[in-house]
């Protein structure tokens, strides 16, 4: 059991500065970025707003994402894509 603990120690990925300032990038921008975005894009992909019942089970989907993500700034931009998309192709 030590032993397995001695390898998993030393057989991890070091990370790089890249990967160290994408991190502190994501954190400090979900500290104080994240409650306006999250608000704008749960008003717009609502399950509520869509009458058709296929782009009405997408909006659900993407509203259970945009929850568990809601304080994580990459996947918010993530989800924006995706809520945008669904938004225009309900214009159509």
């Amino acid at each position: 059991m030590i032993f397995n603990r001695i390898i998993h120690f030393f057989s991890k990925k070091r990370k790089t500065k890249k990967d160290i300032d994408e991190n502190m990038n994501n954190i400090i921008n979900s500290m104080f970025l994240c409650g306006p975005i999250y608000d704008k894009l749960k008003s717009k992909c609502h399950p509520d707003r869509f009458i058709d019942k296929k782009q009405k089970e997408i909006a659900e989907d993407l509203f259970k994402q945009l929850q568990e993500c809601r304080y994580n700034y990459n996947e918010l931009l993530k989800l924006e894509f995706e809520i945008n998309r669904l938004i225009s192709t309900n214009k159509n």
